[in-house]
């Protein structure tokens, strides 16, 4: 029925579809990480603010962090920022002055390698004594208890093809499926063409 080529190729199409779709999941080699450790989600801040984190890189990075208000749990643009390079797999702060601000709730927002590394922690309250009423500023849905939680959102950036991995494996299955189908039709019409 099938050809001696095709029976010993047949086998390695789902192996080799397999192991595309692994090889699109799988980040490569090094996981590069950040996290901002300070402040906290919660904390109540004033005048200046440490920006305190960690960057684990392969090689010297670009960092910029800074503050964007936060209104109804959704952070900003930047109303602040502040850039360095910091070496590969280091701890790196920032002193961000936030005395010219408006009281309220703000993200500190920390970017490195262009945007493919991020972090934010929601929920920082400024309280410098400045009222702004321009905007009304609502509070952001929490737990019932009242007390801040500690926990950070972790936020990672991906770029336009972001959540694509968790779909290669599927594309990946679905192709090598396609494929078997056209080689057995080929293979039918090319035994009726000889027939």
């Amino acid at each position: 029925m099938f050809s001696t080529r095709l029976r010993r190729a047949l086998p390695a199409v789902p192996v080799v579809a397999l192991a595309i779709a692994l090889a699109a999941a799988v980040p490569s080699f090094a996981a590069d990480s950040m996290r901002i450790l300070s402040p906290l989600s919660g904390e109540v801040v004033s005048g200046e603010l440490l920006i305190e984190g960690t960057i684990t890189t392969s090689e010297a990075t670009e960092v910029t962090v800074g503050l964007a208000e936060q209104r109804l749990g959704e952070c900003g643009p930047l109303v602040i920022e502040r850039t360095t390079t910091v070496a590969a797999a280091t701890a790196f702060s920032f002193t961000v002055p936030t005395q010219r601000f408006p009281d309220g709730v703000y993200c500190v927002i920390a970017l490195a390698a262009e945007g493919a590394l991020s972090h934010v922690v929601g929920d920082v309250t400024l309280a410098n004594g400045i009222d702004d009423f321009g905007d009304l500023q609502l509070p952001t849905l929490g737990g019932d208890s009242g007390q801040p939680s500690g926990e950070e959102e972790l936020v990672e950036a991906g770029g336009p093809f972001d959540g694509v991995t968790a779909l290669a494996p599927v594309v990946f299955a679905a192709t090598a499926a396609l494929g078997m189908l056209v080689l057995v039709f080929l293979y039918v019409a090319r035994r009726r063409l000889t027939e």
